[in-house]
């Protein structure tokens, strides 16, 4: 089955102190003409750091590969409802959302990724320092 829709991550830094709060932005584009809903997408993205994955401890569990649970019913939202065709949405996401903790994202190397309806974004490196470095 082809993808119904394209994931990238974007950041707007490179390196973060070890401890602090790493969001992403992750940039949703519809591929297909049927509906797909943005709130949906987003609580069902599962985060893979250094190619462990890791899900939301409440919400959509997205199945194996991040198959969007469309029976669950989302949390507030305030953002776009449906993904225009052809059109990037932009949401954020913070790790401390998955439970990710400061042993992850130890001091070092390490590369991320999303993954949505089986779909895997780009990967994106980060480095993780210490504060005197």
């Amino acid at each position: 089955m082809p993808a119904r829709m394209k994931v990238r991550i974007v950041c707007n830094k490179e390196t973060f102190r070890f401890g602090e709060p790493l969001t992403i932005m992750i940039m949703m584009q519809k591929l297909v003409d049927e509906e797909i809903r943005v709130p949906i997408a987003y609580w069902s993205a599962i985060v893979r750091v250094d190619g462990k994955d890791f899900k939301r401890p409440w919400g959509p569990k997205g199945g194996p590969n991040g198959i969007m649970d469309t029976s669950w019913p989302c949390p507030p939202w305030s953002g776009p409802g449906l993904m225009p065709k052809d059109f990037e949405v932009g949401v954020a996401l913070t790790f401390s959302e998955y439970g990710i903790s400061k042993d992850v994202l130890s001091v070092g190397t390490h590369e991320i990724a999303i993954v949505i309806d089986q779909v895997v974004s780009n990967n994106l490196k980060i480095k993780v320092k210490v504060d005197n470095e």
